[in-house]
């Protein structure tokens, strides 16, 4: 059986993923410097654990940086 913790990670990677990508082609606005700030947004809150936010939402904020970061690439890659 797969670990909670893959399928969670999994699971808001393809949202994040999704959801990004249909952003991007939908909105006109959303441009690739936005992307990035939101990436480095992402960071500056994955660094931030003053709280103790614990595994989970560690696992969301990692799995959101990772789609974000695909998206990313993509477009990088599209775009040369």
């Amino acid at each position: 059986m797969e670990d909670y913790r893959e399928r969670l990670f999994e699971e808001t990677f393809d949202n994040v993923y999704g959801n990004m990508r249909k952003r991007q082609e939908s909105d006109p606005r959303f441009t690739k410097r936005e992307l990035e700030g939101i990436i480095q947004g992402l960071y500056i809150q994955h660094g931030n654990d003053w709280e103790g936010r614990g595994e989970i939402r560690d696992i969301i904020n990692e799995a959101t940086i990772a789609a974000c970061e695909l998206v990313l690439l993509e477009w990088e890659q599209v775009n040369r």
